[in-house]
């Protein structure tokens, strides 16, 4: 109860100061997928990551592309980012819907 209470004030503040614009890489910018919030970022080529996507049945086309684990999306209205990333902002391609671990394929880190 307290963690929601918690997250609940913080947005709350957020929204009466302003949530924080991107820097870098817009929204809008952001034309070949979606704006995620990623707990790690590694390289497909990475063993375990490809190990990873290999037991979920996906193949990589480029082993040189950023693989984002744990991924959720990251709201925003008009380049405005309406939540919070503590982990790593990434803009991907392909947002895996896997229900186990969501992962997000052909990632470009964002600034927020």
């Amino acid at each position: 109860m307290q963690l929601r209470l918690a997250f609940v004030s913080a947005a709350l503040v957020t929204l009466a100061f302003g949530a924080p614009t991107l820097r870098g890489e817009s929204p809008e910018d952001c034309t070949t997928g979606a704006l995620e919030c990623c707990q790690t970022v590694e390289l497909a080529s990475n063993p375990s990551t490809y190990q990873l996507l290999g037991l979920l049945g996906i193949v990589p086309n480029d082993l040189n592309v950023l693989v984002g684990i744990n991924c959720t999306p990251i709201p925003f209205v008009d380049g405005v980012v309406l939540g919070v990333c503590n982990d790593n902002p990434v803009c991907c391609e392909d947002n895996n819907t896997n229900p186990y671990v969501p992962i997000s394929i052909d990632c470009v880190p964002v600034a927020l």
